[in-house]
């Protein structure tokens, strides 16, 4: 019996169960793992999180504008603060602005 050699280029019908399985497996073993957030960080990982610059960051402080606070004149942050910052906010979906707005219309016109 002739081994077949799974790349790319083979056709998924070619592949019994027990290699789709493998390869299932090998992908999921080779993608990053979750890296987890400090409690308490710097302003280096909130750029990491966050995407802002530097600037933007001390700037936000600046104005009170993002959880943080000083030791030593340096920045800190809590993941716990940072993260229901961060998720304060949100905007709603056009389904559920429709779902509210039917909610409210049946409301008014209940006697």
């Amino acid at each position: 019996m002739k081994a077949i050699i799974i790349d790319e280029r083979t056709p998924i019908f070619y592949l019994t169960v027990g290699d789709f399985l493998a390869l299932i497996r090998k992908e999921q073993k080779t993608e990053k793992p979750e890296q987890k957030i400090p409690e308490v960080f710097g302003i280096n990982k909130l750029q990491e999180i966050t995407g802002y610059s530097k600037n933007t960051i001390y700037a936000k402080t600046s104005q009170n504008k993002i959880p943080h606070f000083k030791r030593d004149n340096r920045l800190f942050f809590k993941a716990e603060e940072i993260m229901t910052w961060l998720t304060a906010n949100p905007i709603k979906t056009s389904l559920e602005y429709s779902k509210e707005m039917d909610s409210e219309l049946v409301k008014g016109r209940v006697v």
